[in-house]
Parts: structure tokens; sequence; C-alpha cells
């Protein structure tokens, strides 16, 4: 891809915005997969503020010089309840709210981390665990990203994982398939952000699918094909659970419960 300066417009509820010379990413090759296998009418980036090898300004910026959000803020809550999920034809799969919070998604307060990479979305948390069993006890390193939809970890702590659930293996991929008839006794997958723990449940780290009329339930947490990694990637699975503000002026990010309420 490249990065590219140009006058844009984006649809607001407000209705459409006008921002000149705005910088934005064009991505050169996609695959068709990605694109068709959804329901979707384009690709907007939304990280630009993290990288500084590029001149212009972003869009997020100039909707707060033009005053139209006070704040450079993202916020995503994806949770979607099952009713809603099961009716055929069911498109939105949460928000993404531009300059502002919406406090109505989550419960709780939220909780602030630093970033720990100015190229990336990644801060410290004080423990991971699964269930009662912790998989990282200091410093454990979390990058958040909504272009994964999986959630990824180091080999050895998600090969516990695995072991833990009876996972099984599929001939040709790095997903594991499970038992759909254990899944509402599996473990919640924790992590401990400023002593406030969040949670995902394994409603939104199993995915479900009926293929030739048999159900089968897939594992969205996978390890890496490097050894070495120890980080973990909360992709937009992830998102259903948690309520995740993008702060991007102030490089923070804010971690809080999802309300699983519509």
């Amino acid at each position: 891809g490249r990065v590219s300066i140009d006058d844009v417009s984006i649809p607001l509820e407000e209705g459409n915005v006008r921002l000149r010379q705005a910088s934005f990413g064009e991505a050169i090759e996609i695959p068709i997969d990605n694109i068709f296998s959804g329901k979707v009418d384009g690709i907007m980036g939304l990280d630009v503020m993290l990288h500084s090898n590029h001149t212009g300004t972003p869009w997020i910026t100039q909707l707060r010089t033009q005053k139209i959000i006070s704040e450079e803020i993202l916020s995503f809550s994806l949770y979607m309840p099952p009713n809603v999920l099961a009716k055929a034809g069911a498109i939105k799969v949460g928000d993404l709210v531009i300059g502002s919070i919406d406090y109505s998604r989550y419960h709780g307060d939220l909780t602030w981390k630093k970033l720990i990479n100015p190229t990336k979305w990644s801060v410290f948390v004080e423990r991971v665990a699964f269930g009662s069993e912790s998989l990282c006890s200091e410093e454990c390193e979390v990058e958040l990203s909504t272009d994964n939809p999986l959630i990824v970890g180091p080999n050895s702590k998600v090969a516990a994982i695995y072991d833990k659930l009876q996972a099984q293996d599929i001939p040709g991929v790095t997903i594991k398939t499970v038992n759909c008839q254990d899944v509402a006794t599996f473990p919640e997958l924790k992590f401990t952000v400023n002593d406030v723990t969040v949670s995902i449940p394994p409603r939104d780290y199993i995915t479900e699918a009926t293929v030739g009329g048999i159900k089968f339930c897939y594992l969205s947490i996978t390890c890496y094909e490097r050894e070495q990694e120890e980080r973990w990637i909360l992709g937009s699975m992830a998102h259903h659970s948690l309520y995740i503000v993008y702060h991007m002026s102030q490089r923070y990010v804010g971690f809080a419960q999802a309300t699983q309420t519509m």
C-alpha cells in the first residue's frame, strides 16, 4: 500500500463532511476473498496516527480542527446478542463511534493504559489467565487489532488452552475444532488491567459453522508461526466482549466490559 493526500468526503449521520488535503492509505493489493466474503462498502484505515513517515493531516485530526468532533477518539463495541446474530440477513455487527465514547455500551469504569510501542496499539497488562490458570503474570504485552479476526497468543500458552479444551486439528489449517456440546463449560479468557479484570467468554472465542448439515465449533484462539513471539493479539473477536477506546492523540487505550444488551 501507500499513503496519499487528497480531498476526501466522509459520510456521517449529519451529512457528508469534506476534508481538504487529508492523508489516507491506499491498499494496492487486497485478497479477493476478504472483500467479497462479507458485505462491505469499502475499507477505511484507522491507525494513521501511529505512523509518522507520511505528510499531510490525518482525517481524524481534521475532524477535530473543523470542530466536528472534540477529541481524536475511536471507540468500538462489536457485541451482538445471539438472538440478533441468529436472524437471517442480520448485517449489523456492532458500532464504531468517532470522536466520543458511548457510555451505554459498557459497564463499570474505563481503565486506561499508555501505549508501549509508538507504531502499534500495544500495552502491558498485569495478568492473562484462562479460567483459574495463569498464562502470564507480569508485563504481559497485549496488542489490539481490529483487522485480525482471531485472538493470537504465545505458542506454549495457546497449547495449554488447546489441551484444556481438548481441541482437535483441522487438516491443512492452524485453526482447531472443539466439541460443540462442551462449549458452555469452557472457561473465560481474562485480562487484568490496572487491577480490573475484563473477560472474553467462550461464545466470543468459539465460532459455529454448519458444513454439509453437520455443526462444527471452531476455536478462534490460535498461535504464532514463530515460536519466540510472546505477545497476545486481541482481534475483532475480542471486541465483542470488550469495549475498547483508542485515544489517537494521547496514545492511550481504554478497556471495559461491554454491555451485553442492545
